[in-house]
C-alpha cells in the first residue's frame, strides 16, 4: 500500500480516527531511543479492549509497528486477541497525480481517506 500524507493530512487523520481519552482512558507511552511503546485498555460500547505496540525506527525513513490487540477477556467465550505487524518507509514526496489522503493498494483502485470519511 502507498499513501500520501502531508502534515496537515497526517494531524487530522490523528485526530478524527483516535479512540481519545474518553474511550482508552488508560494509556501508557514509553520512549527509549528509537522504540515507542504504547499500552491502552478502552472500552467501546460493552467490549473491553486491550492494545499493546512497539514502535521501532527512525520515524522519518521508516519505522515497523507490531501490535497485538485483545477484545474482552481471554477467559470468555466470543474472546479474541489479533497481532499485526506494519512496516512504512518513506517513499519521497507525493507525485504529480497524488494529493493528500490518496492510498493506494495493488489491483484496487486509489482512494482518498479524506474522501472518505466525509461519508461518515
Amino acid at each position: 500500500m502507498q499513501q500520501c500524507v502531508d502534515a496537515a493530512t497526517d494531524k487530522l487523520l490523528q485526530e478524527k480516527y483516535s479512540l481519545g481519552e474518553q474511550t482508552c482512558p488508560e494509556r501508557h507511552v514509553s520512549r527509549s531511543g528509537g522504540t515507542i511503546v504504547v499500552d491502552s485498555s478502552c472500552r467501546i460500547g460493552d467490549m473491553a479492549m486491550t492494545m499493546h505496540a512497539v514502535f521501532d525506527g527512525d520515524f522519518d525513513a521508516a519505522y515497523t509497528v507490531k501490535v497485538t490487540m485483545t477484545r474482552g477477556s481471554l477467559t470468555m467465550e466470543g474472546a479474541s486477541m489479533r497481532t499485526m505487524t506494519l512496516r512504512a518507509k518513506w517513499l519521497g514526496p507525493c507525485t504529480a497525480y497524488q494529493r493528500p489522503g490518496d492510498v493506494e493498494m495493488p489491483g484496487v483502485m486509489r482512494m482518498n481517506v479524506l474522501d472518505l470519511s466525509k461519508m461518515w
